[in-house]
């Protein structure tokens, strides 16, 4: 597989002690997203450190939802961890649809 990111990041949940995760884009699936979509995750990778959200949460980050991960931006399409959870301290987002919270 070939990344389009593959670095270690900072992020912070609701508990507010931040520590490290390896976050992985697919090239193919970031080449399969909307611009407006790269912007958002490039704003939100850019943002130190990322937030990670609950089901419930809202803004931008990265967002625990029950069929997975996803970057939660302004957008109905999002970037996606499949059966990822904020536990996790890999993140492989390879898979670009529609929200699973819409």
């Amino acid at each position: 597989m070939v990344w389009f990111v593959n670095n270690q990041f900072q992020v912070i949940s609701g508990g507010g002690v931040p520590y490290n995760v390896t976050i992985q884009i697919d090239q193919e699936t970031w080449d399969a997203c909307d611009a407006d979509v790269q912007t958002g995750v490039l704003n939100i990778l850019a943002a130190l450190p990322i937030q990670l959200l609950s089901a419930s949460g809202k803004g931008n980050g990265i967002k625990q939802e029950a069929q997975g991960l996803e970057f939660h931006t302004q957008t109905n399409k999002r970037l996606q961890f499949p059966g990822g959870t904020i536990k996790d301290r890999t993140f492989i987002f390879d898979r670009y649809g529609k929200g699973w919270g819409h």
